[in-house]
């Protein structure tokens, strides 16, 4: 069974989307910080991290992908955004292509 971690500061997404991945077979946890999804990442080895990439302030997510990137942790990350939070918000992910995950 494949494992999901949704690292998300609204613990309501979590729940939400847990309960529907779930629904469909797969394993899922969560993380409501950047530091616990660093720790879950590294402890549990998901197989995709569902990672919002503002959190609590405009670059959290962005810097635990990097951080999990430098510390060379090879998870496919998807990050998530609420349009509304996004807005105001940019930063320089230039470095984190495929093709230098995938070296």
């Amino acid at each position: 069974m494949a494992k999901i971690l949704i690292v998300d500061d609204d613990q309501g997404f979590i729940d939400s989307t847990s309960e529907m991945l779930k629904a469909a077979g797969f394993d899922v946890s969560g993380a409501v910080t950047p530091d616990e999804g660093l720790s879950k990442a590294q402890s549990e080895k998901p197989d995709l991290i569902l990672l919002d990439v503002t959190l609590k302030s405009p670059e959290d997510g962005i810097l635990m992908g990097k951080d999990l990137f430098n510390k060379g942790v090879k998870i496919p990350i998807i990050l998530l955004e609420n349009v509304a939070k996004a807005a105001a918000f940019s930063n320089d992910t230039s470095d984190m292509t495929i093709e230098a995950y995938a070296e």
